[in-house]
């Protein structure tokens, strides 16, 4: 299980929350 896509995972799940908000 690599680090860096965990990562990656979460800061994605991270900018789709703030970009809903923003949409909101």
């Amino acid at each position: 299980m690599p680090k860096v896509g965990m990562r990656e995972i979460r800061r994605a799940q991270l900018i789709d929350a703030t970009l809903r908000s923003i949409d909101e």
